[in-house]
């Protein structure tokens, strides 16, 4: 018997370059976060054209993941109505998963 799940991707994020990492606190990159309809993933290493593709062989953090779910309720309680989801700076904006379940996996 298989299990079915229905997962909506809403963005796919990535950066060329760090904003933050490397930077002065006062004074963040200017590298642009693209916002694609596609983008090639290469197991081990990320996203291609992503900040941390092939970052080290022992790194954890090759594609992030946020739920559009969380961020909803984060544009509700912060009544931030124009929020936009790229400032999480996460690749993967997904709704219908349970993410925290994947952790591990």
């Amino acid at each position: 018997m298989s299990h079915q799940t229905q997962i909506t991707i809403h963005h796919i994020y990535i950066s060329p370059g760090h904003n933050y990492f490397g930077h002065d606190l006062n004074q963040p990159g200017a590298h642009p976060t693209h916002d694609v309809k596609e983008v090639e993933a290469h197991a081990g290493m990320g996203l291609v054209g992503d900040r941390f593709y092939g970052v080290r062989p022992d790194f954890d953090g090759q594609v992030t993941l946020f739920s559009w779910e969380v961020f909803a309720a984060l544009q509700a309680e912060l009544a931030q109505v124009e929020m936009a989801p790229l400032l999480l700076r996460r690749n993967v904006v997904v709704e219908g998963i349970a993410l925290n379940a994947l952790i591990g996996h």
